[in-house]
């Protein structure tokens, strides 16, 4: 789909373009959100000793800082 976007000089396929690539990279974040925030609130019911825990805990920070950056 680049590749045509590229090659095409048409204003209207350029907008097209953009838009389905906004709506996935956005579906694409609303999934990521969701699933970081269940496993977060997930985690917290876990002891504080576990160590697993805490690994996970920092992955699903990392990629919420991502995620915002990211927006």
């Amino acid at each position: 789909m680049w590749a045509y976007v590229k090659q095409s000089e048409n204003p209207v396929v350029v907008e097209v373009a953009k838009l389905f690539f906004a709506v996935v990279l956005f579906f694409a974040a609303l999934g990521f959100l969701i699933y970081g925030g269940r496993l977060f609130f997930m985690l917290r019911c876990f002891p504080i000793e576990s160590k697993g825990r805490r690994r996970k805990l920092n992955e699903v920070g990392t990629k919420s800082c991502f995620l915002l950056s990211a927006i």
